[in-house]
C-alpha cells in the first residue's frame, strides 16, 4: 500500500518565511477570537473602509462572521458573510500544513493518481481562483443592492432570503 503523504524537498528560506506567515495569521485569528470570548472589543471604529468611503467594503462582516463561527452559530455566521467560513477553513488548513512542514523541515507531497494530481495542480493555480473572485464580487454587489434598495427588515419568522437580508442590512 502506497502512502498518501510523502516528504518532499527541504524548505527554502523564502518558503520558510511564507510558512511562518501562515502560522502567524492563524495564531492571530485564534488569539483574536479568544480575546473576544473574554469580553475584549476593538478600540477603534470597526470598519475604517466604511468610515472613509461611506459604504461597506467587500470584507465587511468577516469579523462578526468569524465571531459567530467561534460560538458555533453557523446560520448567523453565514448571514454576516457567506465567504468567511470558507476562507477561515482554507486559512486553517494552510496554517496547519505550514506548521507541520516547518516542524519537519520538508514539504509534504500528496501521492495521488495522475488524474487527481493534474486536478490538484489545476485547482491551486492562480487563474483557477478567478471564478471564486468573480463570485465573491457578485456576492458583494448583491449585498450592496440588498442594503440600499430593500425596505426595512421583516419580523420573525424568517425565511432563507430574510437571514441574508438581515446580514446585508447589518453591514
Amino acid at each position: 500500500m502506497n502512502p498518501i503523504l510523502t516528504l518532499g524537498d527541504r524548505l527554502s528560506p523564502p518558503t520558510r518565511l511564507n510558512h511562518w506567515g501562515w502560522v502567524g495569521l492563524n495564531l492571530t485569528l485564534w488569539g483574536g477570537l479568544s480575546l473576544s470570548h473574554w469580553g475584549s472589543s476593538l478600540p477603534w471604529q470597526p470598519c475604517l473602509f466604511q468610515r472613509l468611503f461611506g459604504f461597506p467594503s467587500p470584507g465587511c462582516g468577516f469579523t462578526r462572521s468569524l465571531l459567530a463561527l467561534s460560538r458555533d452559530d453557523w446560520q448567523l455566521a453565514l448571514s454576516y458573510h457567506l465567504f468567511a467560513p470558507l476562507l477561515w477553513l482554507l486559512c486553517l488548513i494552510a496554517g496547519y500544513r505550514a506548521a507541520i512542514e516547518l516542524s519537519l523541515g520538508r514539504s509534504l507531497q500528496l501521492a495521488l493518481p495522475p488524474t487527481l494530481t493534474r486536478l490538484h495542480q489545476t485547482l491551486w493555480r492562480w487563474r483557477s481562483l478567478l471564478p471564486l473572485v468573480t463570485l465573491f464580487l457578485l456576492y458583494y454587489l448583491l449585498r450592496l443592492y440588498v442594503r440600499y434598495t430593500l425596505p426595512p427588515l421583516p419580523t420573525p419568522p424568517l425565511t432563507g432570503w430574510d437571514w441574508f437580508a438581515i446580514g446585508a442590512k447589518a453591514l
